[in-house]
């Protein structure tokens, strides 16, 4: 697969790029795109990496902690990109469907969509910095201790960008009439 990436660019110092990104962030780029969704991780991480070649001057690769951001951050909203798609194309749902748990709980599917998409949204309104932190804690199930590694972060970094991200988002959702006082 290298093969095709690095065909994609002519100069020796892009192909150079090309190689320590595939080979230092592959895996990791792998790990959250499948975190995502199973079935199109590679092609979601194909088209990542054709998106990261196309800015390739953009790369400093002399900030490892710059690069891996970046890769992360093209891999995420790849894999957003593709969720909106596949959500566009789902079976809506009729305001009058209801369903029942094991327990016999009786919710509103309707309502649960309505409730995730105004959560979705005001997670994709953070600026990058904490939108990054939050995804990879809340949607991907890292511990901090991870995402401070992932990141090449501080554990109180990522604690404090966290923190602040939680109160972003609910203000947020406070103005939205979502979440209570």
């Amino acid at each position: 697969m290298i093969a095709i990436y690095l065909s994609l660019v002519d100069e020796l110092s892009d192909k150079e790029k090309i190689k320590r990104i595939y080979n230092e962030y592959y895996g990791l780029m792998m790990y959250i795109a499948f975190d995502y969704t199973q079935n199109d991780a590679e092609d979601i991480v194909h088209d990542a990496m054709v998106r990261i070649i196309k800015n390739i001057d953009k790369v400093d690769m002399s900030d490892k902690r710059k690069t891996k951001a970046f890769c992360i951050t093209v891999v995420r909203n790849r894999a957003i990109d593709c969720l909106r798609k596949e959500r566009k194309g789902a079976v809506s749902y009729d305001n009058e469907i209801r369903t029942e748990n094991k327990n016999g709980f009786s919710f509103d599917i309707s309502q649960i969509n309505e409730t995730y998409q105004i959560l979705y949204d005001a997670l994709e309104s953070l600026n990058d910095t904490y939108k990054t932190v939050c995804t990879l804690k809340y949607v991907n199930g890292l511990t901090e201790r991870e995402i401070a590694e992932v990141l090449d972060l501080s554990p109180k970094v990522v604690s404090l960008r966290i923190f602040r991200g939680k109160q972003i988002l609910r203000e947020a959702l406070r103005k939205e009439d979502f979440y209570a006082k």
